[in-house]
């Protein structure tokens, strides 16, 4: 398919401006399947034998193995989508101090911007993850490893959509938070989020509807698939009960060990999350303002959805564990959710403007 002129100009555009970033992701992606493991290479004896014993696990989700006295690897797990997340809130984010303003002004619509910037940092993951899988495939010719290339690909399929999907939800909260470090702290709470608010409704069910554990177990799954980094740990995919401690404010779940991931059913979750995630990305570029409007956020519709989100799960832990019956804390929840909400926004108009409101430009009338 032949890319039209202004689509062109700015995939060059953004070749230029990113590519220290780009090849900074690269970097940190490969980093411990690669760099890692050719440092410990160097060392060998000892320092080798238990890195492959933290890579067999690693690599395999310890399926049928059991955990390395001492088990670093974690990094094999974590540094990947760190690295997709940090390419996805920088490469939009960065160009909120001006670039954007320039990009806008040219032939290329909004969402060409977007796609023009999505393109080459999922290339990038992909890029990282075959380097990944290629060294991995290689060291097993030389190294005695008990994983196998279809462990290998496992492993870089799944976590290749974790990461694509990290950099694509860390884009799509670029196009509504004023700056770097306000995204990433948006896509922290952001990943955290579905799974809190499946908990929140299962807290409730068992508590007040009597909801037996076959369903919270689904429940806490649900969850699981919701949230992005159970992903990578696995968590809460092979849970046997679920426990409400006193005060109904925690879960303990009991899981079982040796059960790997369904690959084919997780990687398509993911891609599909991908592609909304992106779609949205464009949505909410296409309509937002390229001003900054708060500290944190660019807009003062993200302002408000984060607002009411908060003050439902501010609420939520506030009122749920004293609330004996339904009718209380369906009437204390709503009231304490109502107060927060109009308290903050009091707050938010006081700080901007002090103790003396706006007051509105009265048009002048012709005669």
């Amino acid at each position: 398919m032949k890319l039209s002129k202004p689509m062109r100009g700015i995939l060059e555009k953004e070749w230029r401006h990113s590519r220290g970033y780009f090849l900074a992701t690269l970097l940190i992606i490969i980093y411990t399947p690669v760099i890692k493991t050719i440092f410990h290479l160097f060392r060998g004896g000892a320092s080798m034998e238990q890195w492959v014993q933290e890579l067999n696990f690693a690599l395999t989700f310890g399926v049928g193995m059991a955990r390395p006295l001492v088990y670093s690897s974690g990094l094999l797990q974590w540094l990947p989508a760190i690295g997709a997340l940090l390419l996805g809130i920088i490469i939009l984010g960065e160009e909120r101090k001006g670039g954007l303003n320039y990009l806008v002004s040219t032939p290329v619509s909004r969402w060409q911007i977007i796609l023009a910037k999505f393109f080459p940092g999922a290339g990038v993951v992909i890029l990282s993850m075959v380097v990944n899988g290629l060294f991995l495939v290689g060291l097993g010719l030389f190294q005695p490893v008990s994983y196998n290339p279809v462990d290998v690909f496992h492993w870089c399929l799944l976590t290749g959509a974790t990461c694509l999907c990290i950099f694509t939800v860390a884009l799509m909260v670029s196009t509504f938070t004023a700056g770097v470090l306000a995204a990433g702290v948006v896509c922290y709470f952001l990943n955290l989020l579905p799974g809190m608010i499946v908990a929140m409704i299962e807290h409730v069910g068992a508590r007040y509807f009597g909801l037996v554990e076959s369903v919270s177990i689904k429940l806490c799954k649900l969850g699981s698939y919701l949230t992005m980094s159970d992903y990578i740990i696995h968590s809460e995919r092979h849970i046997t009960s679920v426990q409400h401690y006193p005060g109904w404010t925690t879960t303990g779940i009991s899981a079982t060990g040796g059960m790997g991931p369904d690959y084919l059913l997780d990687s398509c979750i993911l891609l599909a999350g991908v592609l909304l995630f992106l779609i949205l990305a464009i949505i909410i570029f296409e309509r937002s303002s390229l001003q900054t409007g708060g500290a944190i956020f660019a807009t003062g519709s993200a302002r408000k959805t984060a607002l009411a989100i908060g003050a439902l799960i501010i609420s939520y832990w506030l009122v749920f564990p004293r609330a004996e019956t339904l009718l209380k804390f369906i009437l204390y929840f709503s009231l304490l959710t109502g107060l927060i909400i109009m308290g903050s926004q009091y707050l938010y108009r006081l700080l901007r403007y002090g103790w003396q409101l706006p007051v509105r430009k009265k048009k002048n009338s012709t005669y």
